[in-house]
């Protein structure tokens, strides 16, 4: 789907986002120690210089934008918010797990990347949508401009 270019590089991280779920997704229950470890790292390291600065472009430049043309308790900023503290969540058990010299599990980890996938998909399917249709054209070139 095309996309606002002013929506169009957060869309473009949402593919980085799901080669990572699927990584997380794809790890075995009985998958050795020192690859349920590195791909924890792996993930740590994603997060780090690729999912917080997405979620902070999101929280501090896009929902403040729309949170003006939508009520205060927008089904769909409520919801990106509260997407956005689960994964943080996940990713903050897998580091703590790391930091106590203990490996994630791999259901940990395929939680994780289940949470990272459904919100790609919702934030492509719910959210931009709702943003390109509410949004007034000044008000998506001020996105654009950010």
């Amino acid at each position: 789907m095309k996309r606002h270019p002013s929506l169009a590089p957060l869309s473009r991280d949402h593919h980085h986002a799901l080669v990572e779920a699927k990584r997380l997704r794809a790890i075995a229950a009985d998958a050795t120690d020192s690859a349920r470890l590195a791909l924890g790292r792996r993930l740590l390291d994603f997060c780090h210089s690729e999912l917080e600065p997405h979620f902070q472009e999101e929280e501090v430049g896009l929902l403040p934008v729309f949170g003006r043309f939508v009520e205060r308790d927008d089904a769909e900023v409520v919801e990106t918010l509260l997407q956005h503290v689960a994964i943080r969540a996940g990713v903050d058990a897998v580091a703590e797990r790391i930091e106590q010299g203990l490996v994630p599990e791999a259901q940990l980890l395929n939680r994780v990347g289940d949470l990272l996938r459904e919100h790609v998909r919702y934030e492509e399917t719910r959210l931009f949508p709702a943003v390109e249709e509410r949004l007034p054209e000044a008000a998506l070139e001020r996105l654009l401009a950010k």
